[in-house]
């Protein structure tokens, strides 16, 4: 590992000490442009490949519950939606069969999802683009999917991206986040890894805290266990026990 990238690992975990002691000022005063961050990776044609992958309780038992959960997130209908990160479109699909979302929006890096769900939605709207570049309508959305998103975006731009989302929600909008936690990331990126491109060392307490910054009212939070069989028993020992430390974590969120 280059020195760079030892020193950003090193202030992903100031910043995790500094949200875990709620001293917020701190913390925002770590996001500058010219503070060191790990090398971003993500490409249109990594997120081609990574999405053809469709997620199912037997090969991603964990995404397939995230997405189960965050389902029972939303509530109401004729909603209007903006997902960030749409991926393999899995969230679309539940969306669809409910029948409670009249408006969607969704942005992702791959040309290949974007087309994919363009032919099987089209009675809603996909486009190829990051969050920092796309052109999004303000106060329309009823709630704003960042799914496996703000782990990809460097520090400098994490503000700028949750003040693009806050702005396109309406009051009382609801954003709803879901990030990976305790991945082991350094010691992947130490041994020339990082196979889904992560630029971040997420805690629970580092995106609340970053929420909280960029003007956020945090409702909920919810951790999850990446075990691959009996996942449903092993959560709920886990959860109890403490014997396993989380690997990811849903936040809901709402606008002012």
């Amino acid at each position: 590992m280059n020195p760079t990238t030892q020193k950003a690992f090193e202030i992903e975990e100031e910043r995790n000490i500094l949200a875990k002691r709620n001293q917020l000022e701190k913390l925002k005063k770590t996001y500058q442009k010219n503070i060191a961050t790990i090398p971003n990776l993500n490409t249109g044609v990594m997120w081609d490949r990574l999405n053809r992958k469709r997620i199912t309780k037997t090969n991603n038992p964990m995404a397939h519950d995230r997405i189960t959960k965050i389902i029972s997130y939303i509530n109401g209908l004729n909603l209007k939606i903006l997902d960030l990160g749409f991926g393999q479109g899995a969230v679309e699909e539940r969306l669809n069969e409910l029948g409670v979302c009249t408006e969607l929006l969704g942005f992702d890096l791959s040309g290949e999802s974007v087309a994919r769900m363009s032919r099987r939605f089209k009675h809603w709207k996909f486009a190829k683009g990051n969050v920092l570049s796309a052109i999004i309508p303000l106060n329309r959305y009823d709630y704003v999917l960042a799914l496996e998103l703000l782990e990809h975006i460097q520090p400098y731009n994490v503000f700028e991206v949750l003040k693009k989302i806050i702005k396109s929600l309406k009051p009382k909008g609801n954003l709803i986040v879901s990030v990976p936690i305790n991945e082991g990331l350094k010691a992947l990126v130490s041994n020339g890894l990082n196979p889904n491109a992560h630029v971040r060392t997420y805690t629970p307490a580092l995106i609340t805290s970053e929420l909280k910054i960029a003007g956020f009212e945090i409702v909920r939070t919810e951790l999850l266990y990446a075990f691959s069989n009996l996942y449903k028993i092993k959560s709920i020992i886990a959860r109890f026990s403490g014997i396993r430390e989380p690997n990811n974590v849903i936040v809901l969120a709402r606008k002012p």
